[in-house]
């Protein structure tokens, strides 16, 4: 296999990799993030849900965004990896201590 042939493959690997953290990547931190306003946001449990759907749309076109502008497909994962952990963590707190009293 020729160096232009490898060259390739590994430019299609790559766009491959931001187009799956673009769309699935994206559709998992929206998810994380909507819970987390859920949770977070001071208004009754309805409207925060609420808008907290309708700020989804721009959590994932954010997403796709972030994905394609990162130097690297590995940077654009790990930067998706290190938001979607650390809200993860946060809702996970909120959702152990219950609802509030």
């Amino acid at each position: 296999m020729s160096s232009a042939a490898t060259s390739a493959n590994a430019h299609r690997l790559s766009v491959l990799s931001r187009v799956l953290a673009a769309s699935l990547g994206g559709y998992m931190l929206m998810l994380i993030v909507d819970v987390a306003l859920a949770f977070l946001l001071p208004i009754t449990p309805r409207n925060a849900f609420l808008y907290a759907v309708q700020s989804g749309f721009l959590i994932y076109t954010l997403v796709i965004i972030w994905a394609f502008a990162a130097r690297t497909a590995s940077k654009a994962w790990l930067g998706l990896l290190l938001v979607g952990t650390s809200l993860a963590l946060l809702d996970a707190y909120f959702y152990w201590q219950g609802p509030a009293a």
